[in-house]
């Protein structure tokens, strides 16, 4: 029982300095600012390296906004591919970065939207261990070995 209280308290103290891989929620709204009344069968696909995180997705009906999310990470490749349905020039898209960055816009009012590649994903940067919490980690093993060696002796 106590190797299994040091084992999560070290696995705890470690995971303080395992900085997480920069993948993040970006997103992609759909409007149509044009009639309000749908993508009328326009379709929106969304891949990330080349493999497709979101198919097809559209704006049913009504002016949006319609969100939709995918993970993608820092330095990842993000591909559009616009469908056009009727009326098509009255569609809009916009694809938001990790920060709530704007990465692209396309459609209404300059046209009809265009598929875009070569897009690249953006994550926060990730908060710095302070050394306060690299002291913390160190001192609650520390306490913890003092307790199991004192209770040893005793």
């Amino acid at each position: 029982m106590k190797r299994r209280l040091l084992l999560v308290m070290l696995a705890f103290t470690i995971s303080i300095f395992v900085v997480d891989a920069q993948i993040c929620q970006h997103s992609v709204e759909l409007t149509d600012p044009g009639y309000g009344d749908g993508w009328n069968g326009g379709t929106l696909t969304i891949k990330v390296n080349d493999v497709t995180v979101l198919n097809n997705i559209t704006l049913n009906a009504g002016a949006g906004p319609n969100f939709f999310f995918f993970d993608a990470a820092t330095g990842d490749d993000i591909d559009t591919f616009y469908t056009p349905g009727g009326w098509a020039y009255e569609n809009r898209y916009v694809v938001y970065d990790g920060t709530g960055g704007e990465l692209v816009s396309s459609g209404y009012p300059n046209g009809e939207p265009d598929s875009i590649s070569d897009l690249t994903g953006n994550c926060p940067q990730p908060v710095p261990v302070s050394n306060w919490a690299i002291l913390i980690g160190v001192l609650l093993i520390a306490s913890f070995m003092m307790f199991r060696f004192r209770r040893k002796l005793a």
